[in-house]
This record gives structure tokens, sequence and C-alpha cells, in this order.
């Protein structure tokens, strides 16, 4: 039996570890997109009016979901629906409409923003002509790190609730000790343990401008509370979808006792469906908790096989493909950090070091539109 105080030492760390993820996973998405906006509004044929009408074919005024759907597949990007509508959420005012003084917060540098807004409306009043089309790809490209960041963080965030039970009040104790707040020191205080040195106060206000739109230097309870809590919306994709009738055999296996009865039970349950997919007999396993697998699933072929022998005297042979349950979230990988890897003695070190690794283990697959 393990020593509790080493159990809890030992998880401890693994929170620590998962929140300097997180960290780096900020800095270095909000360091990326800084870039390519400054490249943007440095660029004199760049004007966002005409890169807001470009997204908003129709004229309607604002930017939908839908309407960044399309933008990207006709810039190349391989996009899912439900992640447009996830990224239209986080930058609008929960109306999913992302009108042109939202869209000007997210385009613009975030650093030095009243002259890049003036820079860019002097140019709007000069130049009347199309967006180019290298521009235009370029603005989907800003789009498309926004929303890989996306993916990547919600899969942080949720590879840390699962880590703590869903308990986050654990989470901001890590970080705040006694404090009702988290500032500065507390997240330099966890850089630290870990050996690498602050935050500079730059580092830091980028943190906060990644999910904080205020101009607070703290951030409350609360506020960390959606910072690092997954999305609802993406948390409904990552459940797998079970119809009536599977609900239907939960209710009535769990009230057999005897593990025989419980095969017979299904087995008769399950007598009237006219042929078992696979995906339903790995549900079906893991409600009984079978030991002996084998069995129930010879007793399964065995009725498939005499279902489908009847079937061939009165129908003709078609063919049911077998479908599979896609989940958005666990379609891809995260950029995973080696167990041996050693922090380096700054987190801005770490960040580069870091980076190619990401690029590297980018091997997920984007899910078929």
């Amino acid at each position: 039996m393990l020593n509790p105080t080493i159990t809890e030492n030992e998880q401890q760390r693994k929170i620590g570890e998962k929140l300097i993820i997180i960290i780096r996973t900020f800095l270095i998405t909000e360091r990326e997109v800084e870039e390519l906006k400054i490249t943007l509004s440095e660029n004199i044929r760049f004007d966002i009016s005409d890169a807001f009408r470009a997204i908003d074919s129709n004229m309607k005024g604002y930017i939908t979901s839908q309407d960044i759907f399309r933008f990207m597949c006709k810039n190349g990007y391989s996009v899912h629906q439900k992640f447009c509508d996830f990224w239209i959420f986080t930058w609008s005012n929960e109306d999913d409409k992302l009108r042109y003084q939202l869209f000007l917060e997210f385009i613009v540098p975030r650093y030095n923003r009243d002259k890049n807004i003036f820079r860019n409306r002097k140019i709007y009043l000069q130049f009347i002509d199309k967006l180019s089309f290298y521009l235009e790809e370029f603005v989907a490209k800003l789009i498309q790190r926004e929303i890989d960041y996306l993916r990547t963080i919600e899969i942080e965030k949720m590879n840390l609730a699962q880590l703590v039970e869903w308990k986050f009040t654990t989470v901001f104790k890590y970080i705040a000790g006694n404090l009702p707040i988290i500032d500065k020191r507390c997240l330099d205080q966890l850089l630290n343990k870990f050996e690498i040195q602050s935050l500079t106060q730059q580092e830091y206000n980028m943190f906060l401008k990644r999910f904080n739109k205020t101009e607070d230097t703290i951030m409350q309870k609360d506020e960390f509370s959606d910072l690092i809590f997954p999305s609802r919306e993406l948390i409904k994709e990552m459940q797998p979808s079970r119809d009536g009738f599977q609900e239907y055999v939960l209710i009535m296996i769990n009230n057999q006792i005897n593990c025989q009865a419980k095969i017979q039970l299904l087995i008769k349950m399950i007598s009237f469906q006219t042929r078992i997919t696979q995906n339903q007999i790995k549900f079906y396993l893991k409600v009984i908790n079978l030991t002996d697998k084998q069995d129930f699933i010879t007793k399964i072929q065995q009725q498939n096989e005499s279902i489908q022998n009847q079937n061939q005297k009165i129908f003709e042979p078609t063919q049911i493909q077998t479908t599979q349950n896609k989940t958005l979230l666990m379609s891809f990988k995260p950029a995973q950090i080696p167990s041996n890897q050693k922090y380096q003695n700054s987190i801005d070190q770490s960040i580069k070091a870091s980076t190619q690794n990401q690029q590297r283990s980018k091997n997920y697959q984007i899910p078929n539109e």
C-alpha cells in the first residue's frame, strides 16, 4: 500500500505540471497570433474593413460561424463547424454574431492598439480596393491558429479536470494558497517551484489578455474558474451518445444480481434487433462486467447468423455499415511533453524549446466535414 503522503505529493506535482503546460500554451499562442497581427497591420495594402467584408459575404453587417466555415474552406483550411461555433462564441457577445467592432478587437495587435487602429482606419480611406488573395489567406491563417489553440487548450483543460476529479477549488488553492485572488506573484511561485524563472510583466500581461478582456491585473476565483474549466459545449462532444434502448438496458441489467442472469436477460432483450453491431457488443460487455466475454460474443454471433439466415429467405441481402461515433476532441492528440524532459531556466526558453516539439507532434487528424 502506498504512503498517503507520497500519493498526495505525486498528485500535487502532476497538478503543477498540467498548469505549466496550460500557461505555456497561453503564451505560445499569444505570441504567435500577435506576430501575425503585426504583420497584417504593417502591410500598407491590408484593410480591416475589406477583411470583414471578405468573411461577411452576404453583407449582413456581422459574421456568423457559417461565414467563418465558408471563409476557411475557401482558403484551403479544413475545420469543423463545431469549432467555428465555439470560436464565434468566444469572441462575440454571446449572441453568436461577431460585429465589426469586436472583429476589430480581434484583428488588431493587442499592444499599441490605439495607434494600429488609427493606422488601419487611415489606410481604409486611401485604399478601397478588394482585399488581395494573399492577405485574405493570411487572415484565414490567423483564424486557423486561434481554432488550433481552442482544440489544444480544451484537451489540456480536460486532462486537468480529470486529474482533480473536477474539483477546481483544489487547483485554485494550489496557485493562490490562502489568498482570495490570483496575481503575478502566485504564478511566479508556481513557476519557481519547478525551477522556472518568474514571468516578465509583459508575459504576465499576455497571459491575462488571452482570456481576460478587462484591464484588471488580478484574477478573481470566478474568473479563474472560467479560464480553467473546459467548455461546456465541447464537453458534450466528448460524451458518447446512447440511444433510448441502451438506457433501458442499463436500468434492467442493473436490477439483476447474478451474472448469468444478466447475460440471459440481455440476449432476450436484444433478440428483436435485426443485427448487433460491434459498438453495441462492447457497450453490453461493459454493462454486465463479464469475465467470460467470449461466451457472450459467441451467443451474439449465433443470433446474428440466425437472423441473417431468416432475412435471406425473404429479402435480398443488404449491406449495413457499422458506424462509429466520432468524438471531436478525441480525434486528435494534444502536444505531449516527455516525462524526462527538464524545464529550462526560464518560461521563455521553455516556450522556444517546446514550439518545435509541438510542431512535430501535431499528428491529429482533422474531423471529416
